[in-house]
Protein backbone atom coordinates (compact mmCIF):
# COMPACT_ATOMS: atom_id res chain seq x y z
CA UNK A 1 0.00 0.00 0.00
CA UNK A 2 2.56 2.51 0.99
CA UNK A 3 4.70 2.19 -2.71
CA UNK A 4 1.14 2.80 -4.16
CA UNK A 5 0.75 5.84 -2.19
CA UNK A 6 4.44 6.82 -3.20
CA UNK A 7 3.88 6.26 -6.73
CA UNK A 8 0.55 8.30 -6.91
CA UNK A 9 2.19 11.01 -5.18
CA UNK A 10 4.57 10.82 -7.89
CA UNK A 11 2.74 10.45 -10.64
CA UNK A 12 -0.12 13.00 -9.67
CA UNK A 13 2.40 16.57 -9.61
CA UNK A 14 4.00 15.44 -13.06
CA UNK A 15 0.14 15.20 -14.37
CA UNK A 16 -0.53 18.69 -13.22
CA UNK A 17 2.49 20.24 -13.90
CA UNK A 18 2.52 19.10 -17.72
CA UNK A 19 -1.29 20.07 -17.58
CA UNK A 20 -0.37 23.58 -16.32
CA UNK A 21 3.15 23.71 -18.36
CA UNK A 22 0.74 23.13 -21.38
CA UNK A 23 -0.61 26.56 -20.90
CA UNK A 24 2.37 28.49 -20.09
CA UNK A 25 5.49 27.39 -22.00
CA UNK A 26 5.86 28.41 -25.63
CA UNK A 27 8.16 24.91 -26.06
CA UNK A 28 5.72 22.00 -26.12
CA UNK A 29 5.65 19.38 -23.39
CA UNK A 30 5.64 16.01 -24.95
CA UNK A 31 3.75 12.75 -23.53
CA UNK A 32 5.19 9.29 -24.80
CA UNK A 33 4.42 5.66 -24.10
CA UNK A 34 7.14 3.20 -24.42
CA UNK A 35 6.96 -0.75 -24.97
CA UNK A 36 10.66 -1.55 -23.07
CA UNK A 37 12.49 -4.89 -22.78
CA UNK A 38 14.86 -4.88 -20.01
CA UNK A 39 17.97 -7.24 -19.79
CA UNK A 40 17.91 -7.44 -15.92
CA UNK A 41 14.56 -8.70 -15.72
CA UNK A 42 15.48 -12.23 -16.61
CA UNK A 43 18.35 -11.96 -13.68
CA UNK A 44 15.34 -11.75 -10.97
CA UNK A 45 13.51 -14.24 -12.23
CA UNK A 46 16.06 -16.80 -11.89
CA UNK A 47 16.70 -15.45 -8.23
CA UNK A 48 12.97 -16.05 -7.65
CA UNK A 49 13.19 -19.68 -9.17
CA UNK A 50 16.55 -20.87 -7.29
CA UNK A 51 14.48 -19.64 -4.72
CA UNK A 52 11.95 -22.40 -5.53
CA UNK A 53 9.31 -19.55 -6.31
CA UNK A 54 7.09 -20.60 -9.69
CA UNK A 55 5.42 -18.07 -12.02
CA UNK A 56 1.98 -18.10 -13.46
CA UNK A 57 2.66 -15.23 -15.70
CA UNK A 58 6.07 -13.62 -16.69
CA UNK A 59 6.18 -10.92 -19.57
CA UNK A 60 9.56 -9.62 -19.67
CA UNK A 61 8.56 -6.37 -21.71
CA UNK A 62 7.08 -3.43 -20.19
CA UNK A 63 5.64 -0.31 -20.42
CA UNK A 64 6.16 3.27 -19.70
CA UNK A 65 4.95 6.59 -19.83
CA UNK A 66 7.25 9.94 -19.87
CA UNK A 67 7.14 13.55 -20.13
CA UNK A 68 9.63 15.34 -22.11
CA UNK A 69 10.39 19.33 -22.93
CA UNK A 70 12.99 20.48 -25.49
CA UNK A 71 13.95 23.77 -26.04
CA UNK A 72 14.94 25.69 -29.49
CA UNK A 73 18.78 24.92 -28.29
CA UNK A 74 18.58 21.31 -27.97
CA UNK A 75 18.32 20.69 -24.59
CA UNK A 76 15.36 19.54 -22.47
CA UNK A 77 14.55 17.44 -19.45
CA UNK A 78 12.88 14.04 -19.23
CA UNK A 79 10.44 12.46 -16.44
CA UNK A 80 9.82 9.05 -16.91
CA UNK A 81 7.67 5.95 -15.08
CA UNK A 82 8.69 2.67 -15.99
CA UNK A 83 8.62 0.62 -17.28
CA UNK A 84 6.90 -1.53 -14.38
CA UNK A 85 7.43 -5.37 -13.99
CA UNK A 86 4.14 -7.43 -12.21
CA UNK A 87 4.74 -11.04 -11.20
CA UNK A 88 2.51 -13.30 -10.66
CA UNK A 89 2.49 -16.98 -9.49
CA UNK A 90 3.75 -18.40 -6.05
CA UNK A 91 4.32 -14.35 -5.44
CA UNK A 92 3.19 -11.80 -6.01
CA UNK A 93 5.29 -8.65 -6.40
CA UNK A 94 6.39 -5.74 -8.67
CA UNK A 95 9.44 -3.11 -9.60
CA UNK A 96 9.18 0.68 -10.41
CA UNK A 97 11.67 2.69 -11.67
CA UNK A 98 11.76 6.51 -11.65
CA UNK A 99 13.71 8.62 -13.71
CA UNK A 100 14.64 12.41 -14.10
CA UNK A 101 17.10 13.27 -16.86
CA UNK A 102 18.68 15.85 -18.44
CA UNK A 103 18.49 15.79 -22.03
CA UNK A 104 20.11 17.02 -25.56
CA UNK A 105 18.98 17.23 -29.49
CA UNK A 106 21.66 17.28 -31.79
CA UNK A 107 19.48 18.30 -34.59
CA UNK A 108 16.77 20.05 -32.83
CA UNK A 109 15.35 21.49 -36.04
CA UNK A 110 15.45 18.23 -38.10
CA UNK A 111 12.44 15.78 -38.78
CA UNK A 112 15.03 12.85 -37.57
CA UNK A 113 17.32 13.53 -34.53
CA UNK A 114 20.00 11.38 -32.37
CA UNK A 115 19.62 12.24 -28.69
CA UNK A 116 21.47 11.72 -25.26
CA UNK A 117 19.88 11.73 -22.10
CA UNK A 118 21.65 11.95 -18.40
CA UNK A 119 19.94 11.60 -15.23
CA UNK A 120 19.34 9.73 -11.81
CA UNK A 121 16.61 6.95 -11.41
CA UNK A 122 14.88 4.97 -8.12
CA UNK A 123 13.42 1.70 -8.38
CA UNK A 124 10.63 1.18 -6.10
CA UNK A 125 9.73 -2.74 -5.29
CA UNK A 126 7.51 -4.79 -3.36
CA UNK A 127 6.90 -8.47 -3.11
CA UNK A 128 8.09 -11.34 -1.20
CA UNK A 129 12.05 -11.45 -0.61
CA UNK A 130 11.91 -7.80 -2.30
CA UNK A 131 13.56 -4.99 -0.25
CA UNK A 132 14.45 -1.58 -0.67
CA UNK A 133 15.18 0.55 -3.86
CA UNK A 134 18.06 2.27 -4.17
CA UNK A 135 18.93 5.78 -6.73
CA UNK A 136 21.49 5.26 -9.22
CA UNK A 137 22.75 6.97 -12.62
CA UNK A 138 20.49 6.63 -15.89
CA UNK A 139 22.18 7.48 -18.93
CA UNK A 140 20.03 6.88 -22.81
CA UNK A 141 21.28 7.18 -26.43
CA UNK A 142 19.12 6.82 -28.93
CA UNK A 143 17.13 8.20 -32.41
CA UNK A 144 13.75 10.12 -33.04
CA UNK A 145 11.83 9.94 -36.03
CA UNK A 146 8.87 11.86 -37.43
CA UNK A 147 9.72 14.83 -35.32
CA UNK A 148 8.35 17.47 -37.16
CA UNK A 149 5.50 15.54 -39.09
CA UNK A 150 3.49 14.99 -35.19
CA UNK A 151 3.84 11.30 -35.72
CA UNK A 152 6.48 11.11 -33.75
CA UNK A 153 8.61 7.88 -32.38
CA UNK A 154 11.92 6.47 -31.45
CA UNK A 155 14.58 4.02 -30.39
CA UNK A 156 16.35 4.27 -26.97
CA UNK A 157 18.74 2.03 -25.34
CA UNK A 158 19.88 3.12 -22.09
CA UNK A 159 22.01 1.70 -18.65
CA UNK A 160 20.63 2.20 -14.84
CA UNK A 161 23.04 1.75 -12.18
CA UNK A 162 20.01 1.54 -9.88
CA UNK A 163 19.27 -1.53 -7.89
CA UNK A 164 16.77 -3.36 -5.60
CA UNK A 165 17.53 -5.78 -2.96
CA UNK A 166 16.59 -9.19 -2.95
CA UNK A 167 17.00 -11.90 -0.17
CA UNK A 168 17.53 -15.22 -0.70
CA UNK A 169 17.66 -16.92 2.51
CA UNK A 170 18.26 -14.63 4.39
CA UNK A 171 21.38 -13.01 2.74
CA UNK A 172 20.71 -9.63 0.39
CA UNK A 173 21.79 -9.86 -3.26
CA UNK A 174 21.99 -6.85 -5.03
CA UNK A 175 20.01 -7.33 -8.60
CA UNK A 176 19.64 -4.14 -11.10
CA UNK A 177 16.41 -5.16 -13.09
CA UNK A 178 16.75 -1.86 -15.41
CA UNK A 179 20.76 -2.48 -16.04
CA UNK A 180 19.95 -2.50 -19.52
CA UNK A 181 16.73 -1.52 -21.68
CA UNK A 182 15.80 -1.07 -25.26
CA UNK A 183 12.69 0.72 -25.83
CA UNK A 184 10.57 1.68 -28.71
CA UNK A 185 8.26 4.69 -27.76
CA UNK A 186 5.51 7.01 -29.22
CA UNK A 187 5.20 10.66 -28.92
CA UNK A 188 1.12 12.06 -27.99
Amino acid sequence: MKNKFIILMIFLPCMYVYNYAQNISEHEIKFSVGLNYSTGFSDLKSLYESSGYEFSFEWPVGINFALAQEFNSGFGWKANLGPAFFIFGDTDGFVLPIDVMAAYTFLPESNSSPFINLGGSYISASGDELGSGSAGVKGAVGIAFGRKSGMEWGLEASYNSASIEYTDFGFPIEVKPYEYVFSVYFVF
